[in-house]
């Protein structure tokens, strides 16, 4: 089952171990089915906790992993820590949400459709989801920016889609900020990418919104496409005392992981630091402080930490994937080498994370696929050993 105990080392002090975090009693849930006949692709899901143990996941499906055609992005519901979910666009009362499925104005029948929902709850409880409207076909040569939608009763109606005009960024179209943020201070952060199509290259930025995502601010570069071999899908989270961490991975050969940080709330940026020796590989991560997970106030005074994302099996291509985690006991210094919660699978990975309470359980929504024709959307559910 890919069973994976707590670990313990051998330390200089006789009688005494060190304790390496570990997941014990995993499951595995098969949510939807992909239909290589169909071309049922469901994948690249976001989960969001609403409090009183109600959950919220996004997900798209399309024609394929690089097939935008009809591309849409649904939603399901569970109020039992995953034990259950809703069926497609329907509530928990078992009536339907309105305004969904959600996808770009124009892109249904056409090449390009969303990809990679981003749900986020701002201040005001308002629940937004962040997409991006992307043809894979041209890909990076045909973006059509960022688009989301926004919901102010938890999930039941949802406005219309709208592309997003950034404050101090001229190529909207470029631009991408459905990977990963955190809230802090009633302000959002969100990390995003602006691609540059002809030279396929890419900055890693950080931008916010003091509105409840109203409007977006660019705020900083915080990989310049000339300082790495070129960064993409980043992963970010606040680790207290104005810090941030920014984890990603390169674009050209799917082998190098990249870490940076800021002192600042992200107004400049440290150098750039390879962690690959660490980590492995690591593919479209997102981070969380555990005590936000399990709904502490001040979640960034804890140490510990969770990635959750895919590993690279195979340089050089970005398929054949294997889902996992990372754990950090330090603020994100150092992380775990990868937990891993499946077996490879050629198409896999894209993944998020929330926490029962009731079973002090943690639960991955992922998706996986033997091609990138059709996948699976799935979830692992799982104790973690060995944090304190």
């Amino acid at each position: 089952m890919g069973l994976i105990s707590t670990i313990k080392r051998k330390t200089s002090t006789p009688g005494t171990t060190e304790v390496t975090p570990g997941i014990s009693e995993l499951a595995t849930t098969v949510l939807l089915t992909g239909d290589t006949g169909g071309g049922d692709w469901h994948g690249r899901p976001s989960v969001l906790d609403l409090g009183s143990g109600v959950w919220l996941m996004a997900y798209n499906t399309s024609g394929g992993h690089v097939d935008d055609t009809n591309g849409q992005i649904h939603f399901k519901m569970s109020d039992d820590g995953g034990e259950t979910w809703t069926d497609e666009d329907t509530l928990l009362d078992e009536s339907g949400m309105t305004g969904v499925p959600i996808y770009p104005t124009g892109s249904l029948g056409s090449t390009n459709g969303p990809a990679s929902p981003l749900l986020r709850l701002a201040s005001n409880g308002n629940i937004i989801v962040n997409t991006m409207n992307l043809d894979f076909t041209n890909f990076p040569n045909h973006l059509g920016g960022a688009w989301q939608a926004i919901s102010d009763d938890d999930g039941e109606t949802w406005g219309a889609i709208a592309q997003i005009d950034f404050v101090d960024i001229a190529d909207d179209d470029n631009t991408v900020i459905s990977e990963d943020g955190f809230v802090y201070d009633g302000v959002i952060y969100a990390s995003g990418v602006i691609w540059h199509p002809a030279s396929e290259k890419s900055d890693v930025i950080l931008v916010t919104s003091d509105d409840n995502g109203a409007t977006w601010d660019y705020v900083s570069t915080a990989i310049a496409y000339d300082d790495s071999e070129n960064a993409f899908e980043p992963a970010i989270e606040y680790l207290g005392n104005n810090e941030i961490i920014i984890i990603t991975r390169n674009y050209e050969d799917y082998a190098v992981t990249y870490k940076i940080t800021s002192d600042d709330l992200g107004v400049t940026w440290g150098s750039v630091a390879e962690i690959t020796n660490e980590t492995g590989a690591v593919g479209r991560p997102r981070i969380y402080a555990v005590d936000k997970l399990k709904g502490e106030s001040t979640w960034w005074a804890g140490t510990n930490y969770i990635m959750v994302g895919f590993e690279h099996q195979v340089r050089g291509n970005s398929f054949y994937r294997r889902t996992c985690i990372w754990i950090s006991t330090n603020r994100c210094a150092s992380w775990t080498r990868p937990i891993y919660l499946d077996q490879m699978y050629y198409d896999a990975g894209y993944s998020d994370i929330v926490y029962d309470s009731g079973s002090d359980k943690f639960v991955v929504v992922s998706y996986r696929g033997t091609s990138v024709d059709a996948a699976d959307l799935v979830q692992y559910k799982f104790k973690i050993n060995g944090l304190s």
